[in-house]
């Protein structure tokens, strides 16, 4: 299972991936950025037919982490929002 950090307040965000994650009446939206080399993102948005947008957004957060040589794939929860382990493990 990846690893992914929980974003801490006032934490430098310009090397990572940044994976922010809300709730929506269909399910989960996770939003995928990045600074380095160029800011970028990409929005996985939930369906009825699929409501889990993490577990397809968080893969593609990985995928970043390889390919742009970020430090760490880093996750903002809304408040409200429970971590899935199925995901993988949330440290710090």
């Amino acid at each position: 299972m990846p690893d992914y950090y929980r974003a801490a307040v006032n934490e430098p965000l310009d090397n990572v991936v940044l994976a922010k994650i809300s709730e929506l009446p269909e399910g989960w939206r996770c939003v995928v950025s990045w600074l380095l080399p160029q800011p970028g993102l990409r929005t996985f948005n939930p369906t009825r037919s699929d409501p889990d947008a993490p577990g397809q957004a968080l893969p593609y957060a990985q995928f970043l982490l390889d390919h742009l040589d970020a430090d760490r794939v880093v996750v903002d929860l809304d408040d409200g929002v429970e971590w899935n382990p199925a995901w993988g493990a949330l440290l710090g």
